[in-house]
């Protein structure tokens, strides 16, 4: 215990007399009152302490110092008032003021000096460790900086109050103070500044109250921010440039702000398990080429967008919980990109998450959901992966792709918005693959403009507005897709669109499989379509759509229907099991339908309306009854047409077997203008495929003449009836209504 000396206030300088008269250890006493020095307190006696009284009323900052030490800025020319030269050293309990008055006055000389100065300083630590320590003391200079800590010092500030200057704390060179239960505020600038190479812990303080940021960090600093608070700054909470890499974990940022964290430049910092509220700008705000690693923060009630990234930022974002702003949770702009995983971004205005420019990132493991837009929204060129994210009960669009955005979107759950799951349009283009878009109200997925997109291995069902909905002039590849069970048409192709849907499982629908009407066209392989409560597949306006190699089976209406003026090449589809006739063709349409195989058990294999047209070449229809339908007015072509027994077509849809001799019907209109002629003929012809199981009697071909088909009552002629050997030459069949 080294010796004691009181200190007597009154007069000038005298703390500084004492302190140069002290001996190396001293404790300088100081007794309650006012200290006036007109000259720098330079520390450099090892083990010296000032004591003052302590406060008689409430906490530092709050008021009641016994103990004050005041100097004028002119006086000190420039110079800090308590410049710390040593290794220990310890200033408790006083209020230390740097004041400006008179600045105006002074002469010449001492405005030269404090014009050179960068900056007027209360204290000044370039040495000393843990063992410097300013405790418990107020600190203010109104054009000044409060204390700065340079060189490589690791000095401790402990519970003090610095205010009203223009920047409260600079730490700068190598120095890494510890800085625990301070507060700073009206600060003109900054309540702390932290650059060049620093580091060292701020934790447990409260910064509030200044005009650009409560932290500023910058240069190469990797200071480490912990359990803090910044209320009520006109710029950031904390505003991060150059390549600073600091830690802000567990600190709160609320109250008046702009950008609650502002990261720009170069810099790389973890943010992790804070809590940014009420910003008038962003909760976060990444620029320039900022990196970073931020985790479990909480973003509320932003005024913009909770996330702002843009730039070339490359951020990491994980387990952070972006809620209640009034504009989108995370958006991306420029050239920003990142890695966004297992974010909760929930009640937000507008969209989820945004991207635009040529944002590139991955996302992965979010929950998007009950935001007022759009899940996640893409436009312009932006392009990104999303992978395994639940994006459930958005009002607008699960996922909005614009413009030409490209993005990759696979293994992601789309349920329960309140428009559209996946809305593809403009130029969208990209991947969807393999996600279950399911219960969105409008549509599942709506593809428009002039989007070409590939959508694959999905699983799309449970929409009361219907399953798959493309419109425009999209084109698209839409293959190995689960389409079911949607309220409406499973899959729906409207005005000029041109897709490729390929081996996919359209099924359980209780509207229409497929419903191809405008001037849609298109490609159809390889789709099984069934069990839909209307017709499996529809053709209607002007479509001329291309079906190859498709299963259509188990409707509750017709298998196949054909309206309108529309065309259409329907090519070796299997036609079963519908509960109204397999193929219908009405009004004006003409399509083309060629080695398709039909089994109907009755119930209306190939009908032909009034006034149909087409072409119907090599098909293989069920014998039995109802197997043809022909309506007056037909000028439908009818070539070389099977009639076969099931286990036949069974076969030939199984593409089992070696070709046999079978019995064949050619069906023509000798004249064009004459639909109600019609001529018969029984000749063998192979087919390309036929069932392995002979047939229990061949069938020797003959050829009949010419039937005449009266005209009256004619509404439609039973061919299946006609297609016997016992049918004599110069007959004449009835018409079968």
């Amino acid at each position: 215990m080294g010796p004691v000396v009181i200190v007597r206030a009154g007069g000038v300088n005298a703390l500084s007399s004492a302190l140069n008269g002290c001996a190396a250890g001293t404790t300088l006493r100081l007794e309650a009152g006012l200290y006036t020095e007109r000259v720098p307190l330079v520390v450099q006696k090892e083990g010296v302490k000032i004591e003052g009284v302590a406060p008689a009323v409430g906490a530092p900052g709050s008021g009641g110092w016994a103990t004050e030490i005041r100097a004028g800025s002119v006086d000190l020319k420039g110079e800090a008032l308590i410049q710390v030269c040593c290794t220990q050293f310890e200033l408790s309990h006083c209020a230390v003021e740097v004041q400006t008055e008179g600045d105006s006055e002074a002469g010449e000389g001492a405005k030269a000096a404090t014009k050179e100065c960068k900056m007027r300083r209360v204290a000044q630590i370039l040495r000393g460790g843990r063992d410097v320590l300013f405790n418990r003391c107020r600190i203010a200079c109104a054009r000044g900086i409060g204390i700065e800590i340079g060189l490589d010092s690791a000095p401790v500030l402990s519970s003090c109050s610095i205010v009203s200057c223009t920047c409260g704390i600079l730490v700068h060179g190598y120095a890494a103070p510890t800085i625990i239960d301070c507060a700073a505020e009206h600060c003109h600038e900054a309540c702390i500044k932290v650059t060049g190479n620093c580091s060292g812990v701020v934790s447990n303080c409260a910064f509030r109250e200044c005009t650009e940021a409560g932290v500023v960090a910058g240069g190469h600093s990797h200071t480490t921010f912990r359990h803090t608070t910044v209320h009520d700054t006109k710029g950031c909470g904390f505003l991060l440039v150059g390549k600073t890499t600091i830690t802000i974990e567990d600190c709160v940022v609320e109250g008046q702000h702009v950008n609650g964290i502002q990261a720009g430049d170069d810099c790389d910092p973890t943010v992790r398990r804070n809590k940014v509220n009420h910003s008038q700008g962003s909760g976060l705000v990444l620029h320039d080429r900022a990196q970073g690693f931020y985790m479990s923060n909480e973003i509320n009630d932003s005024k913009l967008a909770g996330v702002g990234v843009r730039d070339g930022s490359n951020p990491i974002f994980t387990s952070n919980v972006i809620t209640n702003g009034e504009g989108s949770g995370i958006v991306l702009l420029g050239e920003a990109g990142g890695v966004y995983e297992g974010n909760v971004v929930t009640k937000n205005k507008c969209a989820g998450i945004g991207l635009k420019g040529r944002a590139h990132a991955l996302f992965e493991n979010n929950q998007v959901s009950h935001n007022e837009g759009y899940g996640v929204w893409l436009q312009d060129h932006a392009r990104g992966t999303f992978q395994h994210n639940m994006v459930e009960n958005n009002s607008m669009a699960g996922i909005s792709v614009n413009n030409h955005a490209c993005p990759m979107v696979q293994h992601n759950c789309i349920k329960q918005g309140k428009q559209v799951g996946l809305l593809l349009q403009h130029h969208a283009q990209g991947t969807f693959a393999h996600n279950t878009m399911s219960g969105n109200k409008a549509a599942n997925v709506l593809l428009m403009g002039n989007s070409r997109s590939v959508v694959t291995g999905n699983k799309i069902c449970g929409s009361p507005g219907g399953g798959v909905l493309i419109r425009g002039e999209s084109v698209c590849h839409l293959s190995c897709n689960t389409i079911e069970n949607n309220s409406r048409a499973n899959l729906a192709v409207l005005d000029r669109s041109v897709p490729h849907a390929e081996n996919n499982m359209i099924q359980e629908g209780a509207g229409r499989g497929i419903v191809i009407t405008g001037m849609a066209t298109g490609v159809y392989r390889g789709n099984r379509i069934s069990n839909h409560r209307l017709a499996g597949v529809y053709v209607g306006g002007k479509a001329e759509p291309n079906l190859i190699n498709n299963v259509v089976a188990d409707s509750g209406a017709s298998g196949i229907v054909v309206e309108d003026s529309a065309k259409g090449i329907f090519t070796s589809n299997s036609v079963f099991g519908n509960e109204c006739a397999a193929v219908a063709v009405q009004g004006n349409a003409q399509p083309m339908l060629h080695k398709n195989v039909v089994i109907h058990d009755g119930k209306g294999g190939i009908w032909l309306g009034e006034q149909a047209g087409g072409t119907f070449t090599e098909n293989c229809v069920q014998d039995c009854e109802s197997g043809w339908r022909i309506g007056s007015g037909v000028t439908a072509k009818i070539d070389e047409t099977a009639t076969l027994s099931i286990d036949r077509l069974v076969g030939l849809m199984q593409g089992l077997g070696q070709p046999q001799p079978q019995r064949m019907v050619i069906v023509r209109n000798p004249d064009e203008s004459a639909s109600d002629h019609i001529s018969l003929g029984v000749c063998r012809a192979p087919f390309p495929v036929l069932t392995q199981k002979p047939a229990a009697e061949a069938v020797n071909p003959a050829v009949c003449s010419k039937i005449e088909v009266s005209q009256t009552t004619q509404t439609g002629a039973n061919l299946s009836n006609m297609l016997t050997p016992s049918v004599p030459a110069g007959g004449t069949a009835c018409v079968s209504g």
